[in-house]
């Protein structure tokens, strides 16, 4: 519940301010999680989504391309990998 009312609800929040506001474009920063698992590498933009945690389902893509189609707001979902700061763990994606 938590997560999805942190994620899913916030990306909703967020769109619906920029849908408010007048929003020429939005960039929402997806992750990698939205890809199976075990996804060949490398993995392209066009490998099948298949999120396996609460996480990566609540990610906001769908959200955002049903704002593109409804409301005309160009977005950009660029999906990251790892990114590190100071004190991190370089292996935090080996579980």
């Amino acid at each position: 519940m938590r997560c999805h009312s942190v994620d899913a609800t916030g990306v909703l929040n967020v769109l619906l301010a920029a849908r408010d506001h007048g929003t020429k474009r939005l960039v929402f920063a997806s992750s990698v999680a939205v890809y199976a698992p075990g996804s060949t590498s490398p993995v392209k933009e066009e490998s099948t989504l298949n999120p396996r945690s609460p996480y990566a389902a609540s990610l906001g893509e769908l959200h955002c391309r049903l704002f593109t189609d409804v409301y005309g707001i160009p977005q950009a979902c660029p999906r990251y990998f790892n990114i590190y700061e100071h004190g991190q763990s370089d292996r935090s994606w080996a579980r």
